[in-house]
């Protein structure tokens, strides 16, 4: 089959230097484990279901504002997928999409950042000068965009105009970020390379404070590619990050000092609820910690090397989806498996998002569904 391009191991502000497909090294290592009978204990239900076109080479996901999920694909095309109209935006997109505070922002190929409203009318569009891999992270009156070049700069979402920017300097071997950040009210939470997460005032471009997930380790630039992957997670007054050949590791949101961390690499991303941190490790087991003190809880392995997502909590339930287009739920209690259902065939790259009772779901070749557990 056919892979889209996952994690690309690039220098710097220069031309990729080397690649990776949707499969980790641990998965091209080792055929995909086939799936076994099990008793369902629940159901996947299709609620709705879109089609926006293919995601090409770039990471899609839907998001959500007053309600409503809109999702995007490369040709340009942005639709209200629980039912509504589609805007067509005339350009190739890389990024998107990003919603909040009624409008609902994508990047084009070409650097343009465009915001539209809800009801489709073109809001603004301002240059933002470098390559856009990330969705934007929409507040209620700021726009995040994270740059190839390593910077953070925050747009107003009324107008376009650039509020203020960030510069980090990277390793010389990063991995391409997928994810902008999790917005907690006015504060985002960054992961950035070099294993490190930022906690950013929203509004002002204030660094509230910063932390280290993971540090650097190995005799090789590539062995030492230690950076967060996916969006951090937020509960409460915590908030957790895990890191590519790294650990993942809690902080106390308000002041970032560390909580605990433990070993574990991933190239996917996490999520948590009120009792565990869920992760996807990088040959494509999930794993559950106990939020309060990393414990281990449980390990489902019955999914590795299939490329699987990202992890999305949702009530008594984790879901993932994989690389050939399947979306499981486990238990979140054991993480045994409690529902399977086969979405349009084509791999799911990005991390399924959950939207009240509904997990929205964008496959590379561009179905996008919402479905309901029970």
């Amino acid at each position: 089959m056919a892979v889209t391009t996952r994690i690309l191991l690039a220098a710097a502000a220069t031309a990729a230097l080397g690649g990776c497909s949707l499969w980790t090294s641990g998965e091209k290592a080792n055929p995909p484990t086939p799936l076994t009978e099990f008793a369902p204990s629940a159901s996947l239900d299709v609620r709705f279901q879109s089609q926006v076109g293919s995601a090409g080479d770039f990471w899609f996901s839907p998001d959500e504002t007053q309600g409503h999920a809109f999702a995007a694909g490369t040709d340009g095309l942005i639709r209200q997928v629980d039912g509504g109209s589609a805007i067509s935006t005339g350009k190739t997109l890389s990024a998107g999409v990003g919603a909040g505070g009624g409008k609902v922002v994508v990047v084009s190929s070409r650097g343009e950042l465009m915001a539209y409203e809800a009801n489709g009318r073109p809001a603004w569009q301002t240059p933002v000068g470098s390559e856009v891999l990330a969705a934007p992270l929409v507040g209620e009156t700021t726009v995040l965009v994270r740059t190839g070049d390593g910077k953070l700069t925050g747009y107003d979402l009324g107008n376009g105009a650039r509020k203020w920017q960030i510069s980090r300097n990277q390793p010389a071997l990063a991995l391409r970020g997928y994810s902008a950040g999790t917005l907690d009210q006015d504060t985002a939470y960054v992961g950035l390379g070099g294993g490190k997460l930022l906690a950013i005032d929203l509004t002002r471009g204030t660094i509230l404070w910063e932390a280290t997930v993971a540090l650097p380790r190995g005799a090789t630039e590539l062995e030492r590619v230690t950076d967060v992957v996916g969006a951090p997670a937020v509960y409460g007054q915590q908030v957790c990050a895990v890191a590519y050949q790294g650990k993942v590791a809690c902080f106390d949101a308000r002041n970032g000092q560390q909580q605990w961390s433990r070993d574990i690499s991933s190239e996917r991303g996490l999520s948590m609820d009120a009792r565990n941190v869920y992760v996807t490790d990088s040959n494509g087991s999930i794993v559950a910690f106990d939020r309060r003190n990393g414990a281990s809880a449980w390990k489902q392995d019955r999914l590795r090397y299939r490329a699987v997502s990202g992890p999305a909590s949702l009530g008594r339930f984790v879901l993932v989806a994989d690389g050939l287009g399947v979306l499981h739920a486990l238990s979140a209690d054991d993480g045994h498996l409690v529902a399977r259902r086969q979405l349009d065939g084509s791999a799911v790259v990005a991390q399924p998002r959950v939207m009240n009772e509904t997990v929205l779901v964008q496959t590379s070749n561009g179905s996008v569904y919402g479905i309901s557990l029970r």
